[in-house]
């Protein structure tokens, strides 16, 4: 808020930034693995049932 009306941001932007970037990351790190377990484990399921 404080860039929009030309002022220099605080140490809040700063914290913020700082704890925001690794959640963000991680989220998407972790949603990437989860994915690929599930492909996974759906894979070996498949492939274990008789035809």
């Amino acid at each position: 808020m404080t860039l929009m009306a030309g002022g220099e941001p605080g140490r809040a932007a700063d914290v913020t930034r700082w704890v925001a970037g690794p959640l963000v990351v991680g989220s998407i790190l972790a949603a990437f693995v989860s994915r690929r377990r599930e492909r996974r484990r759906d894979r070996a399921v498949h492939e274990q049932r008789p035809q």
